[in-house]
């Protein structure tokens, strides 16, 4: 995923929203969601391939 050069308010905002994160959520709280919702979404992906 690509995140424009910037501002990092902005850069949050984007990740917050695209995420559905809650801006008060802590950094690492934050970073683990995200990687959460990354790898279930491969996971799905690799289910809808093998079938």
């Amino acid at each position: 995923m690509h995140v424009p050069q910037g501002d990092v308010s902005e850069q949050t905002l984007i990740l917050d929203n695209l995420y559905k994160l809650e801006a008060e959520l802590p950094e690492v709280e934050k970073a683990i969601a995200i990687f959460k919702q990354t790898f279930a979404q491969a996971r799905s992906l690799s289910v809808r391939i093998r079938i």
